[in-house]
């Protein structure tokens, strides 16, 4: 008896200290709330403006994680989105959340646009550094009002994603996502925002990609839109350890869906 009760602390100590990051952009906890809008003056190197553009990569200035896996370098579209890595090889105005072709992708406000001003730069002091892009007077539709301006950030450690508006007018052509998705594609990995005039009240679908916004409602200065990865420990739960005897354990519990992993030490004895 005392070598089995042995042998389950040392198996739950362990199962509880499991570390594992999102896989899956559906994973991430989304929040709409309100922030301050703050412009950057930042660098232009590698920038291409103007009407379907895609830039050179673009370093980030630290290893930001996205759904598990670790990036450095960005590209970045006149059509209003940040792709992670550099796979991206197409600036891709046919905004698709849910697309398997286009990914992955931060998108604060993808479409058929026209950006005559980009800027990037790294701020703070490691760990604790975030990437800022910024789109100043974007045009939605490409011939609407160069009134759009907007940021996405990427903060290094706790890799949570920020998408803020600034001042912002009604679309006069054109429709837009907002949203993200990672390296897979498809349906469950993505996380598409329908905006609401109390962005609080605004919505995401893993499932439905909203990428027929067509209004500014609920964009205005200050509007903020938070992706955070879910908890870094996820413990399972009813765990069971059954039939224990001399030679053999039969073990079962209940996946935390933040937590694919379970190791299982056994302690020899003599």
């Amino acid at each position: 008896m005392k070598k089995t009760f042995t042998f389950l602390i040392i198996l739950l100590f362990l199962a509880g200290g499991i570390k594992t990051m999102a896989q899956t952009a559906a994973d991430y906890q989304f929040a709409g709330s309100t922030g301050t809008y703050t412009e950057i003056t930042g660098s232009t190197t590698g920038i291409l403006t103007g009407d379907d553009y895609l830039s050179s990569a673009i370093d980030i200035g630290f290893s930001f994680t996205y759904c598990g896996i670790a990036y450095t370098q960005v590209k970045i579209s006149t059509n209003c989105w940040v792709g992670l890595g550099t796979a991206m090889t197409s600036y891709a105005k046919s905004n698709d959340l849910a697309s398997t072709s286009y990914k992955p992708l931060i998108a604060p406000l993808w479409g058929n646009n026209w950006s005559d001003n980009i800027q990037y730069i790294t701020n703070g002091t490691s760990p604790n550094r975030i990437f800022t892009v910024q789109w100043k007077n974007a045009k939605c539709g490409r011939y609407g009002t160069a009134s759009q301006n907007f940021q996405v950030k990427l903060y290094e450690t706790s890799n949570k994603i920020e998408i803020i508006f600034g001042n912002t007018a009604e679309f006069l052509n054109g429709h837009v996502s907002i949203g993200m998705n990672d390296a897979t594609g498809g349906s469950g990995h993505f996380l598409s925002v329908t905006p609401n005039a109390t962005p609080s009240s605004s919505t995401v679908s893993s499932t439905v990609a909203n990428n027929s916004i067509t209004s500014y409602t609920g964009l205005f200065n200050g509007t903020l839109y938070t992706f955070t990865p879910p908890s870094n420990t996820a413990n399972p739960a009813t765990f069971m350890a059954t039939a224990v005897n001399a030679t053999e354990i039969d073990l079962s519990w209940t996946k935390n869906p933040a937590n694919d992993n379970v190791m299982v030490a056994w302690p020899m004895f003599t």
